[in-house]
């Protein structure tokens, strides 16, 4: 399954474009059988602002089974985020905490 990346910024340094964001980990996560998604977990590259990872350090997104963010347009904390993990089942794995393994070892 492909991997959507998230929009970022254009960061320039020292005359080149980099990246404002990089995958450090990641996870399956079982929802209601046999439904599974994927949960990635982001850092910000730079120090957040404004304009570089919406005032980040690092944040998480899920995944569906077809390859689409399951999260979109919820806010990384707080009751909708609550509902999007309740809705497919994924809510007792996250809340027993999820381990992620890192991208980079």
């Amino acid at each position: 399954m492909p991997i959507p990346l998230e929009p970022r910024h254009r960061v320039t340094v020292d005359g080149r474009q980099v990246a404002d964001r990089y995958v450090v980990s990641w996870a399956c996560v079982a929802g209601h059988p046999p439904t599974h998604y994927v949960l990635i977990g982001y850092a910000c590259a730079f120090d957040p602002g404004p304009a570089i990872c919406d005032n980040r350090k690092e944040w998480f997104r899920l995944i569906d089974q077809r390859g689409r963010f399951a999260d979109a347009g919820v806010p990384d904390d707080g009751p909708a985020r609550d509902r999007l993990y309740s809705e497919p089942g994924i809510a007792p794995a996250m809340a027993a905490g999820v381990s992620m393994t890192p991208v980079i070892k």
